[in-house]
């Protein structure tokens, strides 16, 4: 029955995707983060749903009017070279039949991140948008913060199948990713039941982070709070979140504590020193290879066997920056750095320009929530291979987004004064 469900509403809206392009760029984001078809189990689980929305929309931009300009900026600039330069270590990659399979998938990523910056110019498309990845993750993190409470948090959560947040750990950055959108959309929500649901959502995240066992999970939510607490000078959520520590304190079983307990004893940890043979042999691939990089899927055994520093084990990247060094060599890893710069760089840059600007007040609490997602993702994603991650790409388009509507109506502002100071003609 889920199966059936979900396709008739996907197909039911592939019309609204063709005739209002804008739709179909939403329905392209809850697709490819939230991946509902991998939560049946019938003919909808393996149904190329993800790829006919984006034709379907593609298709439909080329016929509408409702579209903006090309989004010139740094970040459109720096993905487009990125997806060159990819495509170039592709070409030379030491495991070729895997590595195109995955170039089509993240070329796809990197092509559907810069469509919707034609489809959502507009602030209320931008709401839209962030909320559209709210919703996506707030499914898994709602359900598994209940089903941390009801169980005790003696069982940890996972995500869809065949997804990026299949893994507990990629799930709880994800949800660490949004869960200052939820927070922030809650300030400035004026639907009493919608603000509700936020902050709701954002309590049940929280509790889904921690019981996910994720340490890396746990050291990004110590980051995002820092950094929002020193930033905004916010101390009562700092004594807020204190306090819930505290209370939380005495429900937490000993196996999370003997989980979190590792990272100062990763020595012991299976798991930590595997990260570190993935980080060597990223880091041998890079000197044999530094320009290139043995290309995408180079992590693989049969490479290990002459990079790794351990021959006879090989393992996951296990952090998006060895991943990308590791896949693309230093000059691919300079061009992700500089996307995750330049985005962070561009949201000071906006929160600069509408200083002092009462209207545009609303954009400042969007500067702040993208801001911590995105410390969110640098932090959390050095433990996970999530480099080509479609949410991080969403996050980016968001910004790139929040720059062209903070110009436009900067613009408009300064229209009346414009106006004003052109001289009159004289009257006879």
């Amino acid at each position: 029955m889920r199966d059936y469900l979900i396709m008739a509403f996907i197909f039911g809206m592939l019309p609204f995707c063709f005739f209002r392009p804008y739709i179909g760029a939403l329905m392209w984001v809850w697709i490819s983060i939230m991946n509902p078809h991998r939560l049946t189990w019938g003919p909808a689980y393996g149904f190329p749903f993800a790829m006919l929305v984006a034709v379907t929309t593609m298709a439909g931009v080329l016929i509408s009017k409702d579209r903006g300009k090309f989004p010139a900026s740094r970040e459109v600039t720096l993905i487009i070279l990125m997806g060159i330069w990819f495509t170039l270590t592709t070409t030379v990659a030491l495991m070729p039949a895997a590595a195109w399979v995955k170039w089509n998938r993240v070329t796809k990523i990197y092509l559907m991140t810069i469509v919707p910056l034609f489809l959502l110019q507009g602030r209320n498309r931008l709401r839209l948008l962030l909320l559209t990845m709210v919703g996506s993750i707030a499914y898994f993190s709602v359900k598994g913060g209940i089903f941390s409470i009801i169980t005790g948090g003696h069982y940890r959560v996972y995500g869809p199948a065949q997804s990026f947040i299949e893994d507990n750990n990629a799930l709880a950055v994800a949800e660490l990713m949004v869960l200052p959108f939820m927070v922030h959309l809650g300030r400035t929500e004026n639907r009493r039941w919608v603000k509700r649901g936020l902050y709701f959502s954002a309590l049940m995240t929280v509790i889904s982070i921690v019981f996910s066992y994720s340490r890396g999970a746990l050291l990004g939510l110590f980051a995002v709070a820092a950094v929002y607490v020193t930033s905004k000078r916010r101390w009562g959520y700092a004594v807020a979140f204190l306090i819930l520590a505290g209370v939380g304190y005495s429900f937490i079983p000993q196996q999370w504590y003997d989980r979190m307990r590792t990272i100062s004893s990763y020595k012991q940890d299976e798991s930590a020193m595997a990260r570190f043979q993935s980080w060597g042999f990223a880091i041998n691939v890079a000197t044999d290879r530094p320009v290139t990089g043995g290309g995408y899927r180079v992590f693989s055994s049969d490479q290990f066997l002459r990079y790794g520093p351990d021959p006879f084990e090989a393992y996951d990247s296990h952090s998006i920056y060895f991943e990308v060094l590791g896949e693309h060599g230093f000059v691919g890893l300079g061009l992700f750095l500089a996307l995750l710069g330049s985005t962070f760089l561009s949201i000071r840059q906006v929160e600069r320009s509408i200083r002092r600007k009462p209207a545009l007040a609303w954009a400042s609490e969007y500067c702040t929530m993208l801001r911590l997602s995105l410390v969110a993702y640098a932090v959390g994603g050095a433990f996970l291979g999530l480099a080509y991650f479609d949410l991080y790409m969403d996050v980016v388009a968001a910004v790139v987004l929040l720059k062209i509507v903070v110009r436009r109506e900067l613009a408009q502002e300064r229209l009346p004064e414009k106006l004003a100071a052109v001289p009159q003609p004289a009257v006879a």
